[in-house]
């Protein structure tokens, strides 16, 4: 039972809190030093050598959620303000016809994006 905890449960609540406070705290270091801090205060008042060790690894996996939950938000605003002229279409003579003109726009909006904020920023 404790095996399963520790490989199933917890690795899938630390994704799951992750998530949330990316979408919260909007730093996903920030949200690996919390899953970190937690863990190591659990492990440190339970004098449980691997659940430091565990800890160490959940902050990975912390990371990571978070990490990819930032990315893929960033993504998704950006598509969604962008699908309205990529998708722009005119008819002529009864078929429709993609706007072309627009349709690299949402690479260089992630591009100029990437550029200005290097670390942790509140305004994403």
């Amino acid at each position: 039972m404790n095996d399963l905890l520790m490989f199933f449960a917890i690795p899938f609540a630390v994704v799951v809190i992750s998530i949330v406070l990316e979408k919260l705290i909007k730093c996903p270091y920030l949200v690996a030093a919390i899953i970190f801090s937690i863990f190591l205060v659990i492990g440190i008042a339970t004098s449980n050598t691997t659940l430091l060790i565990a800890g160490v690894v959940y902050m990975v996996i912390s990371f990571v959620a978070a990490y990819l939950t930032m990315v893929i938000c960033k993504i998704l605003k950006n598509n969604r303000y962008n699908i309205s002229s990529v998708l722009n279409t005119n008819n002529l003579n009864g078929t429709q016809v993609f706007d072309t003109n627009n349709v690299f726009t949402t690479n260089e909006n992630l591009n100029n994006t990437r550029n200005r904020r290097p670390f942790c920023n509140r305004n994403r």
